[in-house]
């Protein structure tokens, strides 16, 4: 019976390397022809890898910043003879990677929908005194600072070249990523296209963003209250346990060598990421 099952494994094995063999030409074009769709497709929205692309940063310093927090983390939980604590940390610290990204992307974007409203608010005024949508946006374009100018010369330079000002603003609001952009695309298309009044749209536009940067600021302050108080949380309890750890013996064995004080870490842990994790989306107001 033995040698049946050695023959059969044998004949296994020879079959399985002989169609690898046959087939390794298409397998190969397989792996090459996915590589090339992975390089030349655009990444998902929203995706880690479109974030850093929108922000300019570099894919290989995510991941080995991403490891190394990790590694840290199962460190941490090896010091403190812990291995829930190791898994725990380890496996935050990889959300804590991407959800920090999320949050600098929030603010990188905060900062670009600034200047985008404040081009818009020109735009706006020039279109007002010239009648000229494309002299109002190259107005803009020399007073507002980059990145938003770079977008904006971009948009003159697609339509100078023979492209229609539609598709070169519409365009320009798919790159700039930002929904007074896109609306007031939308609406300054929709009024060349059906011949309303394209000043008295613009004007309109402007108006409301005027309003919603007066409620975002009064949120802000709000908010920035909050804020504080959670830090200020947030910092209370890992300096507690780790002011225990370092002044009290009684304290450390009670931590590092029982059920309940192995507990009471991860207990902790978990709190604190839980907090940070879900307080981040009080940033929300930046995109009002």
């Amino acid at each position: 019976m033995t040698d049946v099952k050695l023959v059969s494994f044998l004949i296994f094995i020879f079959l399985g390397s002989l169609v690898f063999y046959l087939g390794r030409g298409r397998f190969t074009g397989f792996l090459e022809g996915y590589r090339r769709r992975q390089l030349l497709a655009p990444p998902a929205r929203g995706s880690a890898w479109y974030l850093l692309a929108r922000m300019g940063r570099s894919k290989e310093g995510f991941v080995l910043t991403t490891i190394f927090l990790a590694v840290l983390g199962m460190a941490a939980g090896i010091l403190l003879d812990n291995p829930a604590a190791s898994i725990l940390l380890a496996v935050f610290a990889v959300i804590y990677s991407y959800k920090k990204l999320e949050v600098d992307y929030r603010q990188h974007k905060a900062r670009m929908d600034e200047q985008a409203q404040a081009a818009l608010q020109m735009i706006a005024s020039l279109y007002d005194t010239t009648g000229d949508l494309v002299r109002a946006i190259e107005g803009a374009a020399g007073c507002i600072p980059a990145p938003m100018r770079d977008e904006l010369v971009r948009t003159l330079v697609e339509y100078r070249l023979g492209g229609s000002l539609g598709n070169a603003l519409e365009s320009f609001a798919e790159r700039a990523d930002n929904r007074d952009i896109d609306i007031f695309v939308k609406a300054v298309t929709l009024s060349e296209k059906y011949g309303t009044n394209t000043a008295e749209v613009v004007a309109e536009i402007a108006r409301v963003i005027r309003d919603r940067i007066t409620l975002r600021e009064e949120l802000k302050s709000e908010v920035r209250g909050q804020g504080l108080t959670i830090n200020l949380f947030l910092l209370f309890l890992p300096l507690t346990a780790i002011a225990l750890l370092y002044f009290s013996n009684e304290a450390r064995h009670v931590i590092t060598a029982t059920f309940f004080g192995k507990a009471v870490i991860c207990f902790i842990i978990l709190v604190e990421f839980l907090a940070w994790y879900f307080t981040r989306g009080l940033g929300v107001v930046e995109e009002l």
